[in-house]
């Protein structure tokens, strides 16, 4: 979790300081932590349902989600490689929520 948080302070002040273009790896960093139990999660197209073998989801990668996501859009102008990680993010948080809520109706 200090790691995390090292990780997110240094992606904030980057942008702050205008260093939008050296983090590009920080930003990969927190993605892959953050979405790592991406490969857990898994959707069953006969059935329709999805199984996510009890991933868990922690305050420390959500709170890297969400750098990923609004410090990314600030690097991602300057530094295209950037979008990459974004884009996995929301497509884990996509998965998430399909996860979570698509029983719930």
């Amino acid at each position: 979790c200090c790691c995390l948080d090292g990780l997110r302070r240094a992606a904030t002040l980057s942008c702050k300081l205008g260093m939008q273009n050296k983090c590009t790896t920080v930003i990969s960093h927190l993605a892959n932590i953050s979405c790592s139990s991406v490969k857990r999660l898994s959707i069953h197209k006969e059935s329709a349902t999805v199984s996510t073998d009890n991933a868990e989801l922690r305050v420390a990668h959500v709170l890297s989600m969400d750098a990923v996501l609004n410090v990314g859009l600030d690097v991602g102008q300057f530094e295209p490689k950037c979008w990459k990680h974004v884009f996995k993010c929301c497509a884990y948080i996509s998965l998430l929520e399909h996860t979570k809520f698509a029983h719930s109706k």
